[in-house]
């Protein structure tokens, strides 16, 4: 899916969040480190708050800036199944995080607005600190 506009940058950045607290409290439903997932399934939503605001705010840019050579699908992650053992789904979840943060980083030097530029660097810099502890957790 090409992301030519500002408008669907910032709606695959929402989505994408809205994604990642589907994915953690799916694996929190299946018993995997539910508290674990579950708080990060709340910052996912308070990240997703955070980028709809951002949105609104800049809504005239949304209609002006254009975007060039970004694709969400060269950030998709295929879920692992919820019946899979408890370390592949925190795995893929980290798999998940890892992509996000390189979405995030690419929209980044894309976006023209450097106040949502900032705000993608620093969800880039938190996904990967996620990723990194996803992964810490599914080397146990």
């Amino acid at each position: 899916m090409k992301l030519a506009t500002f408008g669907a940058v910032m709606r695959f950045a929402i989505e994408r969040e809205a994604e990642a607290e589907r994915r953690y409290l799916a694996a929190a439903g299946a018993g995997v480190a539910p508290d674990y997932l579950e708080a990060l399934a709340r910052s996912r939503r308070k990240r997703r708050q955070a980028l709809e605001r951002a949105r609104q705010e800049n809504v005239a840019e949304m209609i002006l800036e254009s975007i060039h050579d970004l694709d969400g699908d060269d950030f998709a992650v295929t879920p692992s199944a919820l019946d899979a053992p408890p370390l592949e789904v925190l795995g893929r979840l980290a798999d998940f995080e890892a992509a996000t943060a390189r979405f995030h980083d690419v929209a980044a030097e894309k976006v023209g607005l450097a106040e949502v530029a900032r705000q993608l660097t620093r969800l880039a810099k938190d996904s990967r600190g996620e990723a990194d502890s996803l992964r810490a957790l599914s080397a146990r």
